[in-house]
């Protein structure tokens, strides 16, 4: 594919012609983006452990700029995964080609495609946050998204359980945060507002839950059950 660009394509095939090969090709590409995500995260063990514990008053915290860097770490991790496995046949995108052709032909007054729209500012906002802290709430993003995909509703549930609980630990959180903003860093204020998206988005998803459930009336043909349905005759696949 790269070579459809054209710089790109030059370059390639200029290599090609001096004897490199182009699987010899994909495994220098693969190795340069490795030795990139190694000096990244090697740089950032070595800062977190020379920063001093304290100057003499309070302690020390890593604040917006090393989320930068953490943001960036993630965004290389991801995508240093999606060319390698691109590059070498590993995995074939025809699931997320599948998933944004259902988005795209999604009617836009749909509580599907609400949900979608939710889930993909909430996703947005959770990686964001990662300027301040790790947060792996955002793996909730990815259960409802499987349940909108699959129709699986055990995973519904899932979510719908999983995120109440995170929505009492929030408001727990959220009465503890200080009321003057002044008092917050400008990466603490950026990330404290995203919370505060976050936290409505969690709401607004809920509800568009119930409603998307509401449009599913009368379709149980299109849901998928995790369990066996004894009154069918299904039996439990688990092997003995």
């Amino acid at each position: 594919a790269a070579k459809e660009i054209g710089k790109v394509g030059l370059v390639l095939s200029k290599a090609e012609s001096q004897g490199i090969s182009m699987t010899a090709q994909k495994y220098i590409i693969a190795g340069c983006w490795i030795a990139f995500w190694g000096f990244l995260f090697v740089s950032m063990v070595a800062y977190a452990a020379t920063v001093p514990d304290t100057l003499g008053v309070g302690l020390l915290t890593l604040e917006a700029s090393f989320g930068v860097v953490r943001l960036s770490f993630l965004l290389v991790t991801v995508f240093g995964a999606l060319l390698i496995v691109t590059l070498f046949d590993l995995w074939r995108p025809d699931g997320f080609i599948e998933a944004w052709m259902e988005f795209s032909e999604t009617p836009c007054l749909s509580a599907k495609k609400a949900l979608y729209i939710e889930l993909m500012l909430q996703l947005a906002c959770y990686l964001a946050m990662f300027v301040d802290e790790v947060k792996w709430e955002m793996l909730l993003v990815v259960i409802c998204a499987y349940y909108v995909d699959a129709k699986v509703k055990n995973f519904m549930v899932m979510y719908v359980v999983l995120t109440t609980a995170s929505i009492l630990f929030d408001l727990i959180t959220l009465n503890f945060m200080p009321q003057d903003w002044q008092v917050y860093t400008p990466g603490q204020a950026f990330t404290h507002g995203l919370f505060m998206v976050v936290l409505i988005l969690k709401f607004l998803i809920l509800g568009t839950i119930y409603l998307y459930e509401k449009e599913n009336d009368g379709e149980s043909s299109g849901w998928k059950q995790m369990a066996p349905d004894p009154e069918k005759g299904e039996e439990d696949e688990i092997a003995e």
